[in-house]
């Protein structure tokens, strides 16, 4: 029988792959890789079998680099069962390299080679050559013809112990360009300096000095004098002796081009210095600070017309009252934003109004909850009735869970009675110029009713 069976010959099924061995056929199934429910692939060269654990040899296992190279992780340790000689091929990629186990002068620069033992070569730019010395002084360095140097960096003298002495062995110049300063020292001598371009000296002088125009002759020169033609002019700087010097005339400071910076003293050497304006006026720039008591008057007179800049009493402008000051403390007066002193009245900004319409009886309503810490001022009241169902209302003042207005007690702000009819729908406007403020901070405004009366409220004031 052939290999490989169609499945439902019938109809032309798919064909499986299997062998036929003595007419019987066994089904070839690929491997697949994978734990439970992942497929890795099927196993191929590219993608080989796993095998877990120690994998036993028996026999030679021929290892082939396929005409590349092998590496070998680790020491490797090559031995011979007979005497005959073996040798290891070291290779650079492209030719093998030899083992060197002499020297010579020239060697090429491109050779590579191993070296057997320890040496030291120097590069002539071209090849290499042998490093000469030997154990008594060590490794020879020869100069050169001209015994020329040259040292790339920085060169240290007296490094270690001892001296570091430089000498001139013929009567030429010792030339040396130095970076940074240096320290001469004569050694108890001289020291000569050829004199050639500038010198800076230094004086070690103190106390202070006078500069002076002079003429070449020696003649001092006053600041405005003009000097003639082909009259040399110098600058005679002298020391002048510390303590007080007399000067007469006048000084002009910035008398020339520049400035002249003078600090004076009194004449007990404190920095105070008293000035007098001579029937004039003294212009200061900046803060003055007062010690002592300082009058201060206006240019017009009471009753007088009012005319220059004189000196007026004013307030601040709030459209918010400011943070409450503590008693005794000195506060400032405030006015509206247009400067109208407030004395009863607010600015727009702090005023507050409420609203409220009631069908119902009130037991301690709360109208107006102020702010944290704040009072309520009431400045305004309207109340009108309708309907015809009669009751007595009460406006008050009292805590957050007083709900019981108690005579006597809790603060009134109105009380009045009110009996509406078909025809009639009294009610009450009640406006306060200085307000009506709660004694106590926090304590709310409340409504209570001992009816079911039909009310419109509508209520003006602020918070303080």
């Amino acid at each position: 029988m052939a290999d490989n069976t169609t499945l439902n010959t019938g109809t032309g099924g798919d064909v499986i792959a299997t062998d036929d061995i003595s007419g019987v056929k066994y089904q070839r199934v690929k491997i697949v890789q994978g734990a439970d429910g992942v497929n890795d692939g099927d196993v191929s060269s590219s993608n080989p079998l796993p095998i877990d654990g120690t994998v036993s040899v028996s026999g030679s296992v021929a290892v082939t680099d396929n005409g590349g190279s092998l590496t070998v992780d680790g020491t490797v340790t090559a031995s011979q069962a007979s005497s005959t000689a073996y040798r290891v091929i070291v290779s650079d990629g492209t030719s093998d390299v030899p083992i060197d186990a002499a020297h010579s002068d020239g060697e090429a620069n491109t050779e590579n080679h191993i070296d057997i033992g320890a040496k030291g070569m120097v590069f002539n730019g071209t090849t290499w050559d042998r490093m000469r010395g030997d154990a008594t002084n060590g490794t020879l360095v020869n100069l050169g013809t001209n015994n020329d140097v040259t040292v790339t960096g920085t060169v240290t003298a007296n490094a270690g112990t001892g001296s570091f002495t430089v000498a001139q062995a013929t009567a030429a110049n010792l030339n040396a360009t130095v970076t940074g300063t240096v320290t001469i020292q004569d050694g108890g001598n001289s020291i000569t300096v050829d004199n050639g371009g500038t010198f800076a000296v230094q004086a070690a002088q103190s106390g202070n000095y006078v500069v002076r125009n002079q003429d070449g002759s020696g003649n001092n020169l006053a600041s405005s004098t003009t000097t003639p033609a082909g009259t040399e002019q110098a600058l005679i700087v002298r020391n002048i002796p510390s303590g007080t010097q007399t000067i007469s005339g006048t000084v002009t400071a910035n008398a020339g081009i520049g400035t002249m910076n003078v600090s004076v003293q009194n004449s007990s050497g404190a920095s105070a210095v008293n000035i007098q304006d001579g029937g004039n006026s003294i212009t200061v720039d900046g803060t003055v600070s007062v010690t002592d008591g300082l009058n201060i008057e206006g240019d017009v007179a009471h009753d007088s017309v009012d005319s220059g800049n004189p000196v007026k009493i004013g307030f601040q402008a709030e459209n918010s009252f400011p943070a409450a000051v503590a008693t005794g403390d000195r506060a400032n007066g405030i006015s509206d934003l247009f400067g109208r002193q407030l004395v009863a009245h607010v600015d727009a900004g702090m005023q507050v109004w409420k609203g409220a319409n009631y069908i119902t009886t009130q037991t301690g309503t709360d109208i107006w909850t102020p702010s944290s810490g704040k009072k309520i001022c009431t400045t305004y009241l309207a109340i009108s009735s309708y309907g015809t169902t009669a009751a007595r209302v009460i406006i008050w003042l009292g805590a957050s869970a007083d709900t019981t207005y108690t005579a006597g007690t809790d603060q009134l702000v109105w009380a009045g009675s009110f009996a509406p009819s078909a025809n009639s729908k009294p009610g009450a406007i009640i406006s306060l110029p200085f307000g009506i403020t709660a004694v106590t901070a926090d304590h709310r405004l409340k409504i209570t009713t001992d009816a079911a009366i039909s009310l419109d409220l509508t209520i003006y004031g602020y918070e303080c």
